[in-house]
């Protein structure tokens, strides 16, 4: 078996992973196996899916992590800035544009996430890559550490840039996308993940699918999940132990996959019932699999015609997806994990213009179609199609 190592070989030293969703951690187990199952890794939880009604962080990996047996120590990190108040944003701006000045970036990096975990313990680092300032900070040390990257979905396969667009501005509003572009030049984070980040530039990449990676300015980009770089029965066995999936039903009438629309995109909650609605005129009398969406925290209620049955929002879909029989699969936001269907398999992305908002619109469906590939043929509008 052909494996690359990681920079650093020795037993003696500590791996970390900075992971935030079962997603996440469903591919560091194949990283862990391909590439690092004779080290000893600690992991850092990053917080996701907050609920809207309570504030509290709806999305826990560390009993899944902690079931898979091979971390030692499991740390949490429970905070995140944007959600500070106006005081503390503004106090932290002017830190970090003083560290900037005299050019201490990664000195008060180290110094803001020692205030979670022991950074300098660590010298080889696996993390998603996503929008967040602490996350930012842990790939600003990569002139130092030895950082490797797991995609955070479709934003993994948008085109960086090194100015604000319009464009970007319209669909992202301006407030993240000059935050984006400044702290990606003052080389803190990127809180769209678009800029051209130079931090990445000494970066592992692993991608799903590398050659449609737009942005190429990495160390070296892998390819995830390669199985001929592992064993698949020692994988399936750690996913099963890891996630405690049990034996699945193979045959539905349809598959609905949600999204966290509500939380991210400010939609109404009418939504769930307008596209259960939907689902159950289409499939009358039919069995429907609900897979919800980690982040997504709404009710779902189909037709008393319809059989529902449940799949725990903490198991990837990747990892069941290729052994379900369909004639149907529904989105409610496009995924990366339409890419990996089956050539077999319908699916569409289900949009009610009746919610439309400044977040939430035909255009931003049809673009996010378009960065992972896709064309918009596959749009249904419930909003106008009875």
């Amino acid at each position: 078996m052909d494996k690359k190592e990681f920079p650093i070989n020795t037993n003696k030293e500590r791996y970390l992973a900075v992971l935030s969703s079962p997603k996440t951690l469903y591919d560091f187990l194949w990283i862990y196996l391909a590439y690092g199952s004779e080290f000893e890794w600690d992991l850092l939880a990053l917080p996701a899916g907050k609920n809207s009604e309570n504030g509290n962080w709806t999305v826990k990996i560390e009993e899944c992590a902690k079931s898979s047996g091979i971390f030692k120590d499991v740390y949490i990190y429970q905070d995140a800035l944007i959600d500070s108040s106006l005081f503390k944003k503004i106090k932290e701006f002017l830190s970090f544009f003083a560290y900037f000045l005299i050019r201490k970036q990664t000195l008060l990096s180290k110094k803001k996430i020692k205030e979670v975990i022991n950074i300098d313990q660590y010298n080889n680092i696996v993390t998603v890559y996503q929008g967040t300032i602490f996350n930012g900070m842990i790939v600003s040390l990569s002139g130092e550490k030895n950082i490797s990257l797991i995609e955070d979905g479709a934003r993994s396969y948008v085109e960086h840039r090194r100015y604000p667009r319009m464009d970007a501005i319209r669909r992202e509003g301006l407030e993240l996308e000059l935050a984006g572009f400044i702290l990606s030049r003052m080389g803190y984070a990127d809180v769209t993940i678009e800029y051209d980040f130079k931090p990445l530039y000494n970066c592992i990449n692993y991608s799903a699918r590398p050659d449609d990676l737009r942005y190429r300015k990495y160390r070296e980009i892998r390819k995830m999940h390669d199985m001929n770089l592992v064993d698949k029965k020692v994988f399936a066995n750690l996913i099963k132990k890891t996630f405690g999936i049990e034996n699945m039903k193979e045959e539905y009438d349809a598959i609905l996959f949600t999204s966290p629309i509500v939380f991210e995109y400010k939609v109404k909650n009418d939504i769930s019932k307008n596209i259960c609605d939907y689902i159950s005129k289409k499939h009358l009398n039919g069995e429907i699999c609900l897979k919800k969406h980690h982040r997504d925290n709404e009710n779902y209620t189909f037709s008393n015609k319809i059989k529902c049955v449940k799949i725990a929002s903490n198991i990837p879909a990747e990892i069941f997806i290729s052994s379900i029989k369909t004639k149907m699969i529904y989105f409610m936001w496009p995924s990366t994990l339409i890419s990996s269907l089956p050539s077999e398999i319908n699916y569409k992305v289900l949009f009610d213009s009746s919610l439309s908002n400044d977040h939430y619109s035909q255009e931003h469906i049809e673009f996010a179609m378009k960065v992972i590939g896709l064309n918009s043929n596959n749009i249904i509008d419930i909003g106008k199609n009875d």
